[in-house]
């Protein structure tokens, strides 16, 4: 039987063309089994490049090599790294549920508040479900609305020190293209120095919009 198509939502650079401004969105593949697989190599490249605020406390999992795609009905990837072979889940930030309910319908943006409570219904969820010793959870996302800013990563990075999911780290990769991302550690993490004179209260309280690229067409 054919995999259903996994819908996707728009995200990718702004690039210079011969017109102007033009958003490259990124094609992912349709397939569930094929998008994870992509994720998860641009995961494995990008992270033994650079992995934003990683624990200095803990030791590093880089490098990562010997990615294998298990079975379905599986937890997603066996994948080989710098502290032994660990378990890999890969997921989707997508809260169509409460912001959809179709891509089409979701918003430019969310308050990092109402984001980092989604992110963190998502983390439980997982945890619960596929979380265990020597489990990884990888988080990336296909709609530039639900892009995981700095300000949500470090508002769930401190819930997340006070009730550690059953994943060893947490990490986020987001796409540049159907190959490149950049990589967060969620958890463990290291405090984000520019948050660091804001408590908790106050860092939910602030509000950074960050520019869709819609907004460029329309200028």
């Amino acid at each position: 039987m054919a995999e259903r198509k996994k819908p996707q939502g728009r995200k990718g650079p702004i690039r210079i063309s011969d017109v102007g401004l033009e958003w490259a969105i990124i094609d992912f593949p349709g397939e569930k089994a094929a998008r994870e697989l992509m994720i998860a190599e641009m995961f494995v490249r990008a992270a033994n490049r650079l992995i934003m605020y990683p624990s200095a406390e803990q030791p590093s999992y880089v490098p990562f090599s010997e990615l294998i795609q298990n079975a379905e009905n599986d937890v997603d990837f066996t994948i080989n790294t710098g502290r032994g072979v660990k378990r890999l889940e890969v997921t989707e930030f997508a809260p169509l549920y409460q912001h959809g309910p179709r891509f089409e319908d979701a918003p430019r943006q969310l308050d990092q508040g109402t984001k980092s409570d989604l992110l963190l219904e998502l983390l439980r969820k997982k945890s619960a479900r596929q979380g265990g010793a020597n489990r990884l959870l990888l988080v990336y996302v296909t709609e530039q609305g639900f892009w995981i800013d700095p300000i949500t990563i470090e508002i769930v990075r401190r819930a997340l020190s006070h009730e550690s999911p059953q994943f060893e780290r947490v990490y986020f990769v987001s796409p540049h293209s159907i190959t490149a991302g950049m990589v967060w550690e969620i958890f463990p993490g290291t405090p984000h120095p520019f948050f660091a004179t804001l408590n908790d209260h106050d860092l939910r309280r602030r509000q950074a919009r960050f520019p869709h690229p819609e907004d460029f067409s329309e200028e």
